[in-house]
């Protein structure tokens, strides 16, 4: 196995470890296409972990690292994007930021990175975005408006959109479809935030995403009431208004996975993304059984859940190729 072959089963092994549900959705793609989704997902959760938990190194030493992980990924992409034979690339084996299992972990994906990147015609500006809003994770833990969370979202959660549409290498490739894809990029990223109001707050610093006009609206301060809820002081009407304000941010999210679907039904891979949709979406399904309460425990699906919801969905022969998908990509790949 060669250093491009052992660079794409590290970022599948990142991907089965941490996105089950995104998962699930990608195995229906065929084998070049999984590839590069396995790519991008190593490069987006690697990146996303050395910001959000490395909890040993400071704030200011994170966005040096950034800088510099930024620097060497553009350094290396331009130079070897149209280079395919990676075991040439001895020259990363003297890669300077040593000493942390993610950074070290970033460079052993990156022939995997590059390769698919260059394949699918990734623009710079997308991961310039990326590298933007994982900066902005670092700097700024409040938004005062949906305005100032779109920012943050345009390179957290439209681009993967932009690049998963890159991947499916779609017939239709109307402007509009970018919107759609955009769409559900969004959807996905405002159920991560309702979901993990709890985890995000208990991050060091602390993070709340969700617009202070929106808390406002419901007559709610996210900073003050999440205390108060987690130790059981806080007043039964105000955590009725907290749920409120759920219940709310929840129709808001539904309403980009509705808009999504109009693209989704004119896609030419529908019945993948669709799943990934419908078992990612079930989600707010388990909150609102839970009266909205996000703050006893994060919410997600059971495997067996995951599975019935992808018997009902899929035809019997997308059925049967997701069953030998799933076994080839996860124990053969």
């Amino acid at each position: 196995m060669n250093k491009l072959q052992k660079s794409y089963k590290i970022c599948r092994n990142i991907f089965y470890e941490y996105a089950k549900t995104y998962y699930l959705g990608a195995v229906l793609f065929e084998k070049e296409k999984f590839k590069h989704i396995c790519a991008f997902y190593g490069f987006v959760r690697v990146i996303d972990n050395i910001v959000d938990c490395d909890k040993k190194t400071n704030l200011i030493r994170k966005k040096e690292i950034l800088l510099d992980l930024e620097t060497l990924f553009f350094t290396i992409f331009n130079e070897n994007k149209n280079n395919t034979n990676f075991d040439n690339l001895t020259y990363l084996d003297n890669f300077s930021l040593k000493n942390n299992e993610n950074i070290e972990l970033f460079y052993k994906i990156l022939p995997a990175i590059i390769e698919s990147f260059s394949k699918i015609k990734i623009s710079e500006n997308c991961i310039r975005y990326f590298f933007t809003s994982m900066r902005m994770d670092l700097e700024k833990f409040s938004y005062n408006t949906y305005r100032e969370l779109e920012e943050y979202m345009l390179g957290s959660a439209e681009i993967i959109g932009e690049i998963m549409f890159s991947i499916m290498d779609n017939k239709d490739q109307s402007v509009e479809m970018l919107d759609y894809a955009y769409s559900l990029g969004r959807a996905f990223q405002l159920t991560n935030f309702i979901r993990d109001i709890r985890e995000d707050y208990e991050m060091k610093p602390s993070r709340i995403y969700i617009p202070i006009e929106d808390q406002e609206e419901f007559k709610v301060s996210l900073e003050f009431d999440i205390p108060k809820i987690l130790n059981n002081t806080i007043m039964k009407n105000q955590f009725s208004n907290v749920k409120k304000l759920v219940s709310y941010q929840i129709q808001q999210a539904n309403k980009y996975y509705d808009f999504a679907q109009i693209g989704i039904n004119r896609l030419d891979d529908k019945e993948c993304i669709y799943l990934s949709k419908v078992l990612y979406s079930s989600i707010h399904d388990k909150i609102i059984e839970n009266d909205y309460d996000v703050f006893k425990e994060r919410y997600k699906l059971s495997f067996y859940e995951k599975i019935k919801i992808t018997y009902n969905i899929l035809s019997w022969y997308n059925l049967y190729k997701f069953i030998l998908n799933y076994i080839w990509y996860t124990y053969f790949f």
